[in-house]
């Protein structure tokens, strides 16, 4: 009957029943060799149910394992003081069955084992409370690193105090901002030249407001910050800190300290104001423009925007200089430098005249140049001279 029953089952592939009526009849030699070949969970488990009931308890907690029935496994090892055993399988095991084993440690006595499986187990003010009673450093700091925004406010609370002493200022940081306490964790900051990173440096920005005393109190704590990334060389971050306060010219100065020409650019088109687009006009000109007509045209541009035209005049006679020095294109040069003279007639500097007056010179010169060698080349030698 018996022999009927496995074959059907065998057939059927239903390894738990064949393993558990060959444990049945004694035959545990091919139980085991089931269990093996096909890691089946209900095999082992009847396996496992098998070496309990015969007191070969080691065994019984493996084939509880693999069966993945970890509550009893865990079970057997602490009936039978295999605390090893207890720790790596709860590690494996659900939250629940971490608190249990913590519990059972901690009844051992053996706290540093507690207090890991009672973090891992979500319950991280008994962790916290059993670590500082018994002094267990490492597990404090495991305990504080690994805090996040939502966790107890105690634990919360009790891991800033730890890190705090230990100069572990980054995260106590970190953990101030999740607490809501933005002006301690500014102060610390500052005080203690915390390395900020953007997601931190941005909750430490307070909302936008109208009313009149919180949107000064606002400023104030929005150039803190900036000020703080800006050391610390995050310039990008920096200036969109300080455009926040509306400190524009904070921000595109921040912002050149990057050298990044397309941050600048945008910027420089974002904010709309003079002196920005001088600026970023300014920062332009010790650029390749001369190599990238784009930027070229952007210089040109963000001068007009301005108005600047002094500043316009300076450019067309670099580019006339260039053309010059790199290109010997004395013609484009003129060209250039009439284009200077045009704009800086525009400006109301007092010493528009005497730059005209000494470009004028300049021009009358190149002009005489150009018809002489255009002489030369025509064989005109009266012109020539």
């Amino acid at each position: 009957m018996l022999n009927d029953s496995l074959g059907f089952y065998k057939e059927a592939q239903d390894f738990g029943s064949v393993v558990r009526l060959l444990c049945m009849i004694g035959d545990v030699q091919n139980a085991l060799k089931i269990a093996l070949e096909t890691n089946d969970p209900q095999a082992c488990f009847h396996l496992a149910r098998h070496y309990e009931n015969n007191l070969n308890i080691r065994e019984a907690i493996v084939y509880y394992s693999k069966s993945q029935r970890l509550t009893h496994a865990i079970r057997l090892a602490k009936e039978n003081g295999f605390d090893q055993e207890v720790m790596t399988m709860s590690l494996q095991a659900s939250k629940q069955n971490m608190v249990q084993s913590a519990h059972y440690f901690e009844t051992k006595g053996k706290h540093d084992k507690a207090v890991q499986l009672y973090s891992r187990g979500g319950n991280r003010k008994k962790a916290m409370d059993l670590a500082i009673k018994h002094n267990l450093t490492d597990m404090i700091e495991n305990i504080s690193t690994g805090v996040q925004e939502g966790d107890d406010p105690e634990v919360l609370k009790k891991s800033v105090h730890f890190l705090m002493q230990n100069r572990q200022f980054d995260k106590a940081v970190e953990i101030m901002i999740s607490l809501g306490n933005v002006d301690q964790a500014l102060q610390i900051a500052e005080s203690e030249q915390v390395n900020l990173k953007e997601e931190m440096a941005l909750k430490l920005c307070p909302p936008a407001t109208q009313d009149p005393v919180k949107k000064k109190l606002r400023t104030e704590t929005l150039l803190r910050v900036a000020k703080i990334v800006k050391k610390q060389g995050d310039f990008k971050l920096g200036a969109k800190i300080y455009t926040m306060a509306n400190e524009k010219m904070k921000g595109i100065k921040c912002l050149l300290k990057s050298g990044d020409v397309k941050a600048v650019i945008g910027f420089a088109q974002t904010a709309r104001q003079t002196e920005v687009y001088i600026l970023a006009g300014n920062f332009l000109q010790n650029q390749n423009w001369h190599n990238d007509p784009e930027i070229m045209k952007t210089i040109i541009s963000f001068y007009q925007k301005a108005k600047s035209f002094e500043s316009l005049a300076n450019f067309y006679d670099a580019c006339a200089q260039v053309e010059i020095d790199e290109y010997r294109d004395y013609e484009k040069a003129l060209g250039a430098m009439k284009e200077a003279m045009r704009q800086l007639e525009k400006s109301t500097s007092d010493s528009k005249e005497m730059k005209l007056s000494l470009m004028r010179k300049r021009v009358g010169i190149i002009e005489k140049f150009v018809q002489a060698r255009e002489a030369l080349n025509s064989n005109d030698s009266a012109t020539a001279m």
